[in-house]
Formats: C-alpha cells, structure tokens, sequence
C-alpha cells in the first residue's frame, strides 16, 4: 500500500542524511556524529584568551595554565593572574621601594620607621643597595662592602692597626689628616695601615707631605710620636719595660737621633746614660736598653 512505502520513504531519508552539525552559541561548537563515529557526540571549547583587565581574585576561568601578563609595576616586574583548577590566582608583586622608605639612601645603623621594611636605592659603584629595618635600625643587606673607618686622630707611626671583618680591605687606607707642628707649622699627614714582613701584622705607616727638620736641640718641640718619627733629626725613646735601677729611666718623649758625648750637650745639660724601652714600635724581646742623652744638669 502507498501508506507503507510512505513510513520506508521516510526512514530511509533520515539514514541519508547521516550526521547534522548544529552550530551553537556562547563561543563553542557542538557536532554530532563525527568521523567513523556511529552517532556519538563530542564537544570542543574555542581557548579562553586573556581577559583585557587583570580578572578578580577567584574569578571562574576556563582553560586550566593559562597565564595572562598585566601591568608592569617595577622593571622586569607585572601584575599577573594564572587560571587555576577553574579560578583566576592573581598575582601582584610587592611595589619597588614601598612609600615609607626615606627619598635619600639612609646611614647605615640609623633609625628607621617600620619593622620589616625593605627598601632599595641605586648605587654607581655597587648597582642597586638594599636596606633592611630591623630592630629599629637600618641595616645594608647588599651593596658595596664597607669601608674600614680611619681613626679619629693620627696615629702612630709604627702602632699597630684595627682589624675590620667584612671591610674591604679590612684595615683602613688613604687616612688623611691635617696638622699643626710646633716648629714647622701646617703640614698634612697620610697614614695607612701596611703588612710588615717583620712584625707579621699590619701597622700604621705614617708620611707628612711636608715636615722641616729641626735642631737636635729642638727636638722636644715634637709632641706626636709621628711628628718625631718623620723627622731625621730626632727619635722617639719609650720608657722601658724593665731595668736594674743602675740607670734612669728615660721620659718619654723626642730626643735627638744621635747619641750624644761628654760635653756636647751645652750649658745647663749632661750627657747622661738612661735606659729605655729599644723595641718600642718594634718587634723583639729586649725589655731595657741604655742610650745616653743630654739632660738638665740638677
């Protein structure tokens, strides 16, 4: 009967038809069937692309890994959101040099204002130095090493030196100081903190730039060992560690570098024999010498 092969007629139009494609909204394309399938369905997601401004914390997102790259907040430094198991982890790195921090570089060990602040500032010699506060003090956390610091006043030449850790060098150099000699007048002394080979440390070796001679007789016008030492004329006497009581023993202070002899010491004066200390400034174990130097005639 024709109503018969109507039902077949229709059957058969559907099987020709084999797979429809339906193209569906919300930026996704839903197809059934698909190759070698027998009428299955599959569903493929366009890739989420990054959102123009940087999303909330915890937005829902769709494409697990992506990564999306915002604004830069300091050199080399962006905001930055990743999708992560469906939501958005925003991620803001700590600002350049916070607003507490002082416009200028502060003095190391100076006060400062916040617990835990850290603070960078540029440096020519040493690229960029970073502060720390802590305990109520700045404290340098990178940046050139210090420098060992120059004593207050000139030292002696011959003393021994400070020994800085962390300084570099450890032992303080280039040392300049101005002076008034009681003889000679101004003059500028350089002291540097040298190895002696025969000490086996480093001590202070001072030079003046510029420093007259004096009389021998004179030589008692030098009032800083240094003064005394640079001068050829005299020499500095130390009083002795030890002696026997045979001789005096010497006052500290500056002498005439040659020895004196009978009757050479003018009137008023005696060339008398004293001990004193010969390895003042110097390394050995001799605790008393004698030397003879003229001295006021009692």
């Amino acid at each position: 009967m024709n109503r018969q092969l109507a039902s077949s007629f229709v059957v058969t139009v559907v099987a020709s038809l084999g797979v429809a494609s339906i193209g569906g909204g919300c930026g996704s394309t839903i197809s059934y069937g698909g190759e070698g399938g027998e009428g299955g369905q599959t569903s493929t997601p366009i890739p989420e692309e990054c959102p123009e401004a940087l999303p909330g914390q915890g937005a829902a997102c769709s494409d697990p890994g992506l990564f999306c790259q915002y604004d830069e907040i300091c050199p080399g430094a962006f905001q930055a959101a990743r999708c992560d198991g469906g939501r958005w982890v925003v991620e803001t790195p700590p600002p350049c040099n916070p607003p507490a921090c002082p416009e200028q570089r502060p003095a190391n060990l100076s006060s400062c204002p916040e617990e835990g602040l850290t603070c960078s500032y540029p440096d020519l010699e040493c690229g960029s130095v970073f502060y720390g506060c802590l305990g109520g003090l700045w404290e340098e956390e990178s940046g050139c090493p210090p420098v060992a610091p120059c004593p207050n006043e000139l030292p002696v030449n011959g003393a021994e030196c400070d020994y800085y850790p962390g300084a570099e060098p450890p032992y303080a150099v280039g040392c300049s100081y101005d002076v008034e000699t009681p003889s000679c007048g101004a003059s500028t002394a350089t002291a540097d903190c040298v190895f002696s080979s025969l000490a086996g440390l480093e001590l202070w070796e001072v030079s003046f730039e510029s420093l007259c001679s004096v009389p021998p007789s004179e030589c008692q016008s030098h009032t800083h060992e240094s003064f005394c030492d640079a001068d050829p004329n005299c020499r500095w006497l130390a009083e002795p560690y030890c002696s026997e009581g045979l001789n005096p023993s010497v006052v500290a202070g500056c002498y005439p570098a040659a020895p004196c002899t009978t009757g050479s010491c003018g009137p008023g004066a005696t060339c008398t024999i004293v001990d004193h200390d010969p390895c003042y400034q110097q390394y050995c174990d001799a605790c008393t010498g004698e030397t003879p130097i003229c001295l006021p005639t009692n």
